[in-house]
């Protein structure tokens, strides 16, 4: 780091006093990521204060910061919050749907940190951390901001076999001769000294076998380790800007393998986790503010908006647990989801949205997401009275009994896009629907309660 600034600064290169609090700051920095970069963060919080107290050094912010919040300015060697170097976003309407969008928050640019000064020692690493944490996202989009890369995105499963990383030679690399070395390196029409960075989703999903080896890590590591491999001609094949970047679940969920210590002695792993309280509101803040520009009169709801969807997700996360039933598992994906559904209820009004309407939207989404998977009776008793407690408490200058009157039901089979149906409406066209159905299958009358309504629209 601190060469680099020389270079990019030879008339004002540091000096004595600039090197010294760099250096100091910058090992501190280091040892964190080193060693607790791995570890959760109350693990990463104990390792910080450990380090301050042996140092003495004192963070800017004093009493309830750790190193982990701040990151050491090149330019005066000064320490600075990561949350100070968040760019503020803003989203057009049509990307609210995209799952290529990267909201920059403080956990993504400290990691995109940590990532890109692994990435450039061109050594394997692994990011670990919880299903919908945005670890394939947050990789992807530092891989594609890099220079001189070729991403080879591969999808590992139980099954998958060293020949998968064969395949992926074969289409992105060639052969060459170095004297009397064969050399597999990146094809020249990729560009000149590029790196072909292969992303292995998944990594800890291959089953071992007799042996207890799962083959394709362990081709891997020989890779890694040895430079190359033995081609079928019995020819040794070196390879050449070639490196490996992997991404998995935490081996305690179903269906995952603890991968082996060799393999993972050449690989730094980083947890990633879910993202904290003020991430997730910054995150869905931007993608609903994109939302409301469908409606301008409506810009206002943005932050009672997301302050709903985050309140109600967390209290469902922290009451429903997946050791209760599997199915209770909560991850930023069902804020998504909740937000995709909203959007494309009320991109195709064009006779505009009033606030009962957006309300009722929500509520109707979030439902979907939060109740359906509830099994007990006052389970879902529950998380209905909880959907209208957070929109009374979040939605002010709205008739909350018009907005949140049951029955819920949003539908595209009345219309061409997604409107509010009455139960009678909804009761008369599946009743012609089924009507045909029933005289020439079954001959006995179908009865449709409100039960079997609610349950059809629920898997339409």
């Amino acid at each position: 780091e601190s060469i680099e600034y020389d270079e990019n600064h030879p008339d004002f290169p540091m000096s004595g006093e600039h090197m010294d609090n760099f250096a100091k700051r910058w090992v501190l920095h280091s040892l964190v990521w080193s060693f607790a970069g791995s570890a959760s963060w109350a693990e990463r919080s104990e390792l910080s204060e450990m380090l301050l107290r042996t140092s003495g050094m004192i963070l800017p912010g004093g009493e309830g910061t750790n190193l982990t919040d701040y990151r050491v300015r090149s330019s005066d060697g000064e320490y600075e919050l990561w949350s100070e170097s968040v760019p503020r976003m803003e989203i057009e309407s049509h990307k609210v749907t995209a799952t290529d969008v990267v909201i920059a928050t403080t956990d993504t640019v400290r990691h995109t940190e940590v990532l890109g000064s692994w990435l450039s020692s061109r050594k394997p690493l692994i990011l670990c951390g919880p299903a919908g944490s945005g670890k394939s996202m947050t990789t992807n989009s530092v891989l594609q901001d890099m220079q001189g890369i070729v991403l080879a995105s591969l999808n590992f499963s139980s099954r998958t076999t060293p020949e998968i990383i064969l395949k992926t030679f074969d289409q992105y690399c060639s052969y060459v001769r170095r004297g009397k070395d064969t050399v597999l390196e990146p094809m020249e029409n990729l560009g000149a000294q590029s790196w072909l960075v292969i992303f292995c989703d998944e990594i800890n999903l291959p089953e071992e076998d007799t042996y207890g080896t799962q083959r394709v890590i362990m081709f891997m590591r020989q890779l890694v380790e040895q430079g190359g491999f033995w081609r079928n001609d019995n020819t040794w094949v070196k390879i050449d800007r070639i490196q490996f970047v992997g991404a998995c679940n935490p081996p305690t969920d179903a269906g995952r393998v603890n991968m082996s210590q060799r393999f993972l002695r050449h690989a730094p792993l980083l947890l990633v986790d879910f993202p904290a309280t003020d991430s997730l509101k910054q995150i869905y803040r931007t993608f609903n503010g994109g939302m409301m520009k469908l409606f301008p009169d409506l810009k206002g709801e943005t932050e009672p908006l997301t302050e709903a969807m985050v309140e109600l997700y967390s209290e469902a996360k922290e009451k429903f647990k997946p050791e209760a039933q599997p199915q209770y598992f909560y991850s930023p994906r069902e804020l998504s989801r909740w937000v995709r559904g909203i959007y494309e209820s009320i991109v195709d009004q064009d006779q505009g949205l009033t606030k009962e309407e957006l309300v009722r939207i929500w509520a109707h989404e979030g439902l979907r997401l939060f109740c359906d998977r509830l099994v007990e009776v006052e389970e879902r008793k529950w998380c209905e009275e909880k959907v209208d407690n957070v929109a009374r408490k979040w939605f002010a200058a709205v008739d909350h009994d018009k907005a949140l009157a049951r029955p819920l039901f949003y539908s595209t089979w009345l219309s061409k896009d997604t409107r509010q149906v009455s139960r009678d409406e909804l009761r008369d066209f599946l009743a012609a629907r089924l009507r045909v159905f029933y005289e020439e299958q079954l001959d006995v009358p179908l009865v449709i309660f409100d039960e079997v309504l609610e349950h059809i629209l629920r898997i339409d």
